[in-house]
């Protein structure tokens, strides 16, 4: 056995780049000849990367929604004898494992794990890639392509009376720091509300504490959204004002909440890690805010990256101070959500890191009964960052069970 890297292809005359839509064999796990590796979209469609040879995934060099050049590496394999893949040094690129989860889900929340059978249905690469991303089956789908082709766009507009995705980023963080997941939520035909919290950008104005900025963010959604069905995702603090923004829209009847998705939510259990949070707030340079990053698990940042970030910190740490100092103090959290989640009358999910060192993970166990939890084997505190397709496909499982009860 040998370990070779895997780089992109040429799959087409005029391909000079192509994105990674999904990777099909995850690190660790073994292929067959002819077995599908993952999946590039290109200029012109959706093709599949074929093994030339038996072998193993090594690791992933590249992750889903980032796009390399032609001949660039995407992955590390080992083969058994002799290949005919390119051999070639790997430049400043990450090995990415894909993160392991383990799901404790109630009926009502679960995620569908059966893929239909669509082998029969005359469908473009590119909608059969959607179909197996939103989870929608081909089937009944009227084509609009030629010779009654099922396109990409039939995909997406096959799910009628699509939520709106209305994002609620971290505490010292901004809408920026979604990553590519917006973009993935509008590709796949969302309309995304990625808000900045008060007092993090231009947006909204700054709170004067947790419960002000409930109000602030509630009263943009109604104005901004007024009626349409919604879901929420939201990080960390923005996870606990997302329970309570969607506890207001409830009360307040103004839009209907199809569903609270919560990553690493902070508002449960009584410790924080204080280190992070009065870090933040402290950082002066750049190497004291590379320190506290380095908490998140996010990996490394470029010196230019670090630079802007600390430049905006620095800009809005006043009006951020605040949210700060109402929802924890010297390491103690100072907001419940076990209570306010009890009385929502929608679907609720939270995602845990088991490698989160802001929040414990076990904090899940103050979770109400009814709400669905999934865990993160090698995530830190982004879960988004780490895994933004799984994401993806919660937010879009919400939305269809929401088209099926209607």
């Amino acid at each position: 056995m040998g370990r070779m890297i895997l780089n992109l292809p040429r799959l087409g005359e005029t391909m000079e780049e192509a994105r990674v839509t999904t990777w099909l064999v995850a690190p660790d796990t073994a292929f067959k000849r002819g077995d599908i590796l993952l999946e590039v979209e290109t200029d012109k469609t959706v093709v599949e990367v074929p093994a030339l040879q038996d072998g193993v995934m090594v690791a992933h060099l590249v992750n889903a929604g980032e796009t390399v050049f032609l001949e660039a590496p995407i992955a590390e394999i080992e083969t058994a004898g002799e290949t005919a893949i390119v051999k070639g040094p790997v430049v400043g690129t990450p090995v990415v494992a894909a993160p392991t989860t383990v799901s404790v889900t109630p009926a009502a929340g679960q995620l569908a794990t059966e893929k239909p059978t669509t082998d029969k249905i005359a469908a473009s690469p590119a909608a059969r890639a959607v179909a197996r991303q939103l989870g929608v089956p081909l089937q009944g789908l009227a084509g609009t392509g030629r010779n009654g082709r099922v396109t990409a766009a039939d995909v997406q507009n096959g799910g009628n009376n699509k939520a709106a995705m209305v994002l609620l980023h971290g505490l010292y963080d901004n809408n920026r720091g979604w990553r590519d997941l917006p973009k993935r939520l509008a590709s796949a035909g969302y309309e995304v509300a990625n808000i900045d919290l008060p007092g993090h950008g231009d947006l909204l104005p700054a709170a004067q504490n947790f419960e002000d900025a409930v109000q602030i963010i509630t009263q943009h959604i109604r104005e901004t959204l007024s009626g349409q069905n919604i879901i929420i995702i939201g990080h960390s603090v923005g996870a606990a004002l997302g329970a309570y923004v969607a506890a207001e829209l409830q009360k307040q009847r103004a839009n209907s909440v199809a569903g609270l998705i919560m990553l690493a939510p902070a508002g449960l259990g009584a410790r924080i890690n204080s280190d992070f949070i009065d870090g933040m707030l402290a950082v002066a340079t750049r190497a004291s805010l590379k320190n506290c990053l380095s908490l998140l698990g996010a990996g490394p940042m470029s010196d230019a990256s670090l630079d802007v970030e600390l430049l905006r910190l620095l800009r809005h740490r006043p009006m951020v101070s605040a949210l700060a100092q109402s929802t924890s103090a010297n390491g103690f959290q100072q907001i419940d959500i076990a209570p306010i989640l009890k009385t929502l009358k929608t679907r609720v999910m939270a995602v845990f890191g088991l490698k989160d060192q802001i929040i414990e993970w076990q904090n899940c166990a103050a979770l109400p009964h009814n709400t669905a939890v999934h865990f993160l084997a090698e995530t830190g505190h982004l879960p988004h960052a780490t895994a933004p397709e799984f994401i993806l496909q919660l937010a879009s499982n919400f939305n269809a069970e929401t088209n099926t009860a209607n």
